[in-house]
């Protein structure tokens, strides 16, 4: 089975790329008040960092399911998908938090086979969570 990059192009900018106009899918299941919240325990200047590290976190998951994946590297796979799973559950990503758990208990059992099925739904909604984080945009604090 041949695998996509799950990391989606560094050129989107905002909620459309502005090349195609084309708008950034959602995750399926997205609780976006999840991520709000998350990104409102820190200070509003400290929020742009909170981004970047959430995107570099969810980036570095990707990559390495993109590796582990089509090399059936069980434990590495493990590692990501059970990463993947927090970083999911704490931004509001019901169905990409579901399918990692799912993608953790293939790496367990070393199910090649439910793997291709499941490989490319993830890759679909993490793609779509890494372009909603990747977008947000911090709001400023109230005043009082």
């Amino acid at each position: 089975m041949h695998y996509a990059k799950i990391s989606p192009s560094p050129r989107l900018q905002g909620p459309a790329d502005k090349a195609t106009g084309m708008t950034a899918p959602t995750p399926r299941d997205f609780d976006p008040s999840r991520l709000a919240w998350l990104v409102g325990l820190v200070d509003t200047a400290e929020a742009p960092a909170l981004i970047a590290q959430l995107t570099a976190d969810l980036c570095a998951s990707a990559d390495q399911i993109d590796v582990a994946a089509p090399a059936r590297d069980w434990l590495r796979l493990r590692e990501a998908s059970h990463t993947l799973m927090a970083l999911a559950g704490y931004t509001g990503a019901a169905e990409l938090q579901r399918l990692a758990e799912t993608l953790n208990a293939i790496a367990h059992a070393q199910d090649a086979e439910t793997l291709d099925g499941v490989f490319p739904e993830t890759a679909t909604e993490l793609s779509a969570l890494i372009m909603v984080v990747r977008n947000l945009q911090p709001v400023e604090a109230a005043p009082w």
